[in-house]
């Protein structure tokens, strides 16, 4: 199982949506040559469903729903985790 760092994938200009667009693109081209992949949300703060939202987005359109059995996502707060569940319900359910 690789780690990736979500930290390490944030956009130089502040964009969230473009920092989740960044992330998904290292986390798909990883789930390319691994198994699975670990995201740790460390160090990041006031994460909003729109990062989640276009992360959950890209991975799925991708690799289809089951691609996230071979993520494991990380939080550092309950807060993160439920901005999380929240877009995953949203986004999982847009795409069936």
């Amino acid at each position: 199982m690789t780690e990736i760092r979500a930290i390490d994938f944030i956009d130089p200009d502040g964009l969230i949506v473009r920092s989740g667009e960044l992330l998904a693109r290292q986390v798909l081209g990883t789930l390319r040559h691994d198994e699975s992949v670990r995201v740790q949300f460390r160090g990041l703060s006031g994460i909003s469903s729109s990062y989640f939202n276009i992360l959950l987005k890209r991975l799925i359109e991708d690799m289809g729903p089951d691609v996230l059995h071979r993520v494991q996502f990380e939080f550092v707060s309950p807060l993160q985790k439920q901005i999380f569940d929240r877009s995953r319900e949203a986004i999982v359910v847009s795409s069936l």
